[in-house]
């Protein structure tokens, strides 16, 4: 979900992104001027609307990549986590972690980097 920063630039900028197909999946993926990160659903619907979305013509093979790899660590943590009876938010972490990063090598960052004081 995109952190709203700015909203009056959010409310009159023109989206840009995204639109891909991974594993027979539609993919969106559109960031505003005014918000910090990708948009959320509600936030996507809500510039369609607008008629204010640019789609890249190519998606980097990349970025494509990166998220079907971040997809498929995300459904087997999950069906570990099922697997395990769902024994808290900490386990479940830690096997994202794991399935994400350590098996598929996409970096999620260090605790510290998230941290503010």
């Amino acid at each position: 979900m995109g952190i709203i920063i700015d909203k009056d630039l959010y409310e009159i900028a023109t989206a840009h992104g995204y639109r891909f197909t991974i594993d027979g999946k539609t993919v969106e993926m559109l960031w505003s001027p005014g918000v910090i990160g990708a948009l959320s659903p509600q936030q996507r619907e809500y510039k369609k609307a607008q008629g204010k979305v640019v789609w890249e013509a190519a998606t980097p093979q990349e970025l494509k990549e990166r998220i079907r790899k971040f997809q498929e660590g995300a459904d087997e943590a999950e069906r570990r986590y099922e697997k395990e009876g769902r024994p808290g938010i900490k386990r479940w972490l830690e096997l994202l972690k794991e399935e994400i990063e350590e098996k598929r090598g996409i970096p999620l960052g260090k605790k510290e980097e998230h941290l503010r004081e």
